[in-house]
């Protein structure tokens, strides 16, 4: 269980450690960029750290669920009764469902932007910008449910 526990709290250093990186450097990176050559580069930077979080979310549910398991002895009792575990639970399945829903599309839709821009020697686009801006913005969203989740995890307020 100790091993569980300490593989899930490096997952969550890693996880917010990598969303304030993304967040105040990388996009921060790519507003810089704007309008120039390395605009498509720094974009696709930001795109190359899909598969760390891809990872790191995997990481977070496995290990998360192999303590509830652990710990509730195989029952799933605590998943329909209302507690601070179950509200962790349901917050991690709305910010996958968010995710595979409204990011990952978004994401895909850039990435081929980017490729081509890369391909062809060009500046990125007005509409691959606005993209790569919502991305930022359903990235917070996504970055305060995992905040209200460590705050969850941290207090145990019920």
């Amino acid at each position: 269980m100790n091993i569980l526990l300490l593989i899930h709290l490096m997952a969550v250093c890693a996880w917010v450690g990598g969303a304030i990186y993304e967040r105040f450097f990388v996009l921060r990176a790519v507003d810089y960029a704007k309008g120039t050559n390395y605009e498509a580069r720094m974009v696709q930077i930001m795109l190359k750290a899909v598969p760390y979080f891809k990872v790191v979310t995997a990481l977070l549910i496995l290990s998360g669920l192999a303590m509830i398991l652990i710990n509730a002895q195989g029952s799933f009792s605590w998943f329909v009764h209302w507690s601070w575990l179950s509200l962790k639970v349901y917050i991690m399945i709305a910010l996958m469902v968010f995710g595979f829903g409204f990011i990952n599309p978004l994401l895909n839709k850039v990435t081929a932007h980017i490729k081509l821009a890369i391909e062809k020697d060009q500046k990125v686009t007005d509409e691959t910008r606005a993209a790569v801006r919502r991305i930022g913005v359903l990235l917070d969203i996504a970055h305060f449910g995992v905040i209200v989740n460590v705050i969850l995890g941290v207090t145990k307020f019920f």
